[in-house]
């Protein structure tokens, strides 16, 4: 007698063969899901990571806008030599 599996669409002479590859294919299937699911926990916590940095970096420009505007108020201007390592930063921040 042969043994047909729906979730395989194969023919198995007994039972315990089919069920044997049934919890294969479903052990697979569990496997990859979970680490799908691991990955995208991973990259969910990482863009979290990424916002805060972004909300930092838009906080610390905020402060050092203000405290610039201060001691050009109080000073007139304000000179600063940049490196020219950091020049793309530093133009970036300007803007």
């Amino acid at each position: 007698m042969k043994y047909y599996s729906e979730k395989l669409n194969k023919v198995f002479d007994t039972t315990e063969e089919l069920v044997a590859e049934e919890e294969k294919v479903e052990a697979t299937r569990l496997a990859k899901e979970k680490e799908l699911n691991e990955y995208k926990e991973a990259r969910a916590a990482k863009a979290k990571e990424v916002e805060d940095a972004y909300a930092a970096a838009a906080e610390a420009t905020k402060t050092y806008r203000k405290v610039l505007q201060e001691f050009n108020a109080e000073y007139g201007a304000f000179h600063m030599s940049i490196n020219t390592k950091n020049l793309f930063d530093a133009l970036w921040s300007l803007l």
